[in-house]
């Protein structure tokens, strides 16, 4: 099944590129309520998580792909993570209230959407106050050892240009880290009194 897009998000090297509970441990504190992921596909970032968020933590993994979610599904039969809510839905316009969520994750999205100032928009929007926003993606570097991986340079979108993304939509506290050789994790925090 390595074929399809749910086989190719599965493979097992996919964890030797790129550890995701790895990557996670770099997150910051994440203040306590629901957390979304977006463009989830088949739940690799989504279980570990689920795992880092703890068991009470309501996690919404979100795809626009149906393929992904049953796939997802399949995973959450073994009854570890009975918290995570598989759910159909793009990131351009969320589902969910105003303020109702804690933490936001785009791992691996910026390099697929173009529209990166209105994901970060409806993100900041589904936050509450103190919530954070989380992007990982591969850094847009040029070196043959980079390339190797991830998807070419040209859809590649670049720490520092995602950074700017955030502060400009009104987030504080933004940083860039790099929890993997090419891979980076920039973060921000919705401001307490960011209102839109």
């Amino acid at each position: 099944m390595t074929g399809s897009p749910t086989g190719r998000l599965d493979r097992p090297e996919r964890r030797l590129v790129q550890d995701p509970a790895q990557i996670l441990g770099a997150l910051p504190p994440v203040p306590a309520g629901a957390a979304l992921e977006l463009a989830c596909g088949t739940g690799f970032f989504t279980l570990p998580l689920a795992e880092r968020l703890g068991g009470e933590t309501l996690l919404i993994a979100l795809d626009p792909e149906q393929e992904m979610l049953d796939a997802l599904k399949e995973k959450l039969l073994a009854g570890r993570h009975p918290r995570v809510r598989p759910l159909r839905g793009g990131g351009e316009r969320l589902p969910l209230k105003e303020g109702s969520l804690a933490l936001v994750l785009a791992a691996h999205l910026m390099h697929h959407h173009g529209r990166h100032s209105a994901l970060i928009a409806e993100a900041l929007r589904a936050l509450g106050p103190g919530g954070l926003l989380a992007v990982v993606d591969w850094e847009k570097e040029k070196s043959p050892e980079a390339l190797q991986h991830g998807p070419d340079y040209e859809r590649r979108v670049a720490s520092a240009r995602v950074a700017g993304l955030l502060r400009k939509a009104g987030f504080g506290s933004v940083s860039r880290l790099r929890p993997h050789p090419f891979i980076y994790l920039v973060s921000g925090v919705k401001h307490r009194e960011s209102s839109l």
